[in-house]
């Protein structure tokens, strides 16, 4: 009889050891899935950076400087076309912001400057029509060559980046009368606007910015288009208009390119817009309290309020998924689904499983993976499954404190970093797999686009240093497996054991569980595959492997065997 043990799997701590299925464990430690085999994951390197030791959140920009944060904080690249300028937008618990290379990175920490993300809507011009005679040829003498109109105005601010807001309230009407001289349009007044007060605060007001001047006017067929007039640098407190009607230019298109939620609470009881994502159309994505809300595309700034869609449940955060958007809630997730603001679609997906922190839940290869209060939860397409469940039931579950959770991606797999505690390892590949767990333990992670380099920060480390995860396969991480119990159809002794491993040395103890409970174990550092023998004189029907080594090894089995002949067969 022999017995051989050549699936390596993680573990399921809803099972006694005895009731694993074969290949699960009892325990894992470092060791990686990925080749059926029994291995360790490679010891970190240095990256020979540093950040604040107080980093709890971080963002990788221009593959050269770390933004870092003490709080909850997310920041990603505008979806820009030719951006040369690098826009980065980033959400926290105050207000959304913006930021770009030039200001971003002059002086540490990083980022250096930022600016609130939307541009603010003006207070409602002030007019004051005036005698322009002085400007132009004689009114004519007979009104039936004069056109008569009622006019209105709106003015926007534009930031130093160029970056338009919404009109301004309507001003008051005034009445303007319009002739024409060798065919040349002339008013036959002026009017003054006065700029409206400039707000103050985080705005970029710099060299550069502006206010514009659109007018409508009002005719016997009603009010025309509000057009543009001209801009004005932001620095002039007033702007004269003798702008004849036919010299009016492009129809305004910014008038309801509102700013983004902030910490204005009068104006947005749900708070701020968190969570800023970019969707591959070219628009941006976020989320208050109970609003899923979207840019104009080519925008960082225009949040129209037209865009925005209501859930009855409170948003814990959201995601993209492959062209979708995952939104995750405190009761069900939503997942919405189109390529411009306007086709966004929600569904509801009827699954009541809550996600119980926005640390805990990340996206590997087009599915979103996240911490509910029961399990690990797998939202892709139209269906969310636990895939947690075959592992852990509700209690063994709620012990990890999923709310205090981090997750990560490395490798295609899910990390779950738990605050003072190892790291749990999901393979969505091999989702029978169960969990392992790694010795890593980050105050602050970050997987690179592109290469998938997972960069970390050790938790308690003063000296603030940058590590590279698995940087160097040469060496291993110390490794320690115990398998599940296997149970024989009657008493027996093995007498023999045999280790196949494409490297060596390690250390194999076999457990045997006798009849009365007692546990005889044997110890033996693994030098080659040649079998070594079993000390005997007893009989049972439990065995069990225990694998350490703290070297590279890659097992392909072990086999317990009652002769040397067996090993043969």
């Amino acid at each position: 009889m022999k017995l051989t043990i050549d699936s390596w799997r993680g573990t399921a701590p809803k099972f006694e050891p005895r009731q694993l299925a074969d290949g699960l464990a009892v325990e894992a430690l470092n060791a990686r899935s990925g080749r059926s085999l029994l291995e360790a994951w490679g010891v970190d390197t240095s990256t020979g950076e540093t950040i604040p030791a107080s980093a709890r959140y971080w963002f990788r920009y221009l593959d050269t400087y770390w933004f870092t944060w003490t709080d909850r904080t997310e920041a990603v690249l505008a979806p820009l076309v030719n951006d040369a300028e690098q826009y980065i937008c980033i959400s926290d618990e105050s207000w959304p912001s913006i930021t770009r290379a030039d200001v971003a990175v002059s002086a540490a920490p990083y980022p250096s400057l930022r600016y609130r993300l939307g541009i603010p809507q003006p207070a409602k011009p002030v007019l004051v029509v005036d005698d322009n005679s002085a400007e132009r040829p004689a009114t004519p003498a007979s009104t039936d060559d004069l056109d008569l109109y009622t006019v209105v105005y709106k003015v926007a601010w534009v930031d130093a980046w160029g970056r338009e807001g919404p009109g301004s309230l309507v001003s008051s009407r005034v009445n303007l009368q319009e002739y024409t001289v060798n065919a040349v349009s002339y008013m036959a007044k002026q009017v003054q606007l006065t700029r409206p007060t400039l707000p103050t605060g985080q705005y970029n007001w710099g060299t550069g910015a502006l206010w514009r001047v659109y007018r409508a006017n009002f005719t016997s067929q009603g009010q025309g288009l509000f057009q543009f007039v001209a801009e004005v640098p932001i620095t002039d407190p007033s702007y004269i208009d003798r702008t004849p009607s036919g010299d009016l230019q492009e129809a305004m298109v910014t008038d309801e390119w509102f700013g983004p939620p902030d910490n204005n609470t009068a104006l947005f009881p749900n708070g701020p817009l968190r969570h800023i994502g970019a969707h591959p159309s070219g628009f941006m994505f976020g989320h208050t309290r109970r609003e899923v809300c979207f840019s104009e595309p080519g925008t960082t700034h225009a949040w129209p309020i037209r865009y925005q869609q209501s859930l009855k449940e409170d948003i814990v955060t959201c995601l993209m998924s492959g062209g979708d958007i995952v939104v995750l809630t405190k009761g069900v997730p939503y997942v919405f689904t189109g390529v411009s603001p306007e086709s966004m679609s929600p569904m509801r997906i009827p699954e009541p499983y809550p996600c119980v922190s926005q640390d805990a839940a990340v996206e590997v290869s087009g599915t979103v993976f996240y911490a509910s209060r029961n399990g690990m939860v797998a939202v892709q397409g139209a269906s969310a499954q636990m895939v947690t469940s075959a592992f852990y039931r509700d209690v063994e579950w709620r012990a990890l404190q999923p709310e205090t959770m981090r997750f990560g991606h490395y490798d295609d797999k899910v990390f779950i970093f738990r605050s003072g505690k190892r790291t749990l390892v999901f393979d969505p590949l091999n989702q029978d797999d169960g969990l392992r767990e790694l010795d890593l333990d980050p105050a602050v992670h970050h997987t690179l686009p592109g290469s998938d380099d997972l960069l970390y920060m050790a938790r308690n480390d003063a000296g603030g240093a940058v590590k590279l995860f698995n940087g160097d396969l040469t060496a291993a991480r110390p490794l320690q497996y115990t398998t599940k119990e296997y149970r024989t159809p009657a008493p027996t002794t093995f007498g023999f054991c045999k280790v196949v491993s494409e490297h060596y040395p390690l250390t194999v103890t076999v457990h045997a569980r006798k009849e009365s409970g007692e546990v005889v174990s044997h110890q033996r550092v693994v030098s080659s595959n040649k079998p070594f023998a079993l000390p005997g004189g007893f009989r049972a029907r439990g065995w069990w492997l225990s694998v350490s080594a703290t070297a590279s090894v890659a097992v392909h089995h072990i086999s317990l065997a009652h002769t040397l002949s067996e090993f043969n067969d």
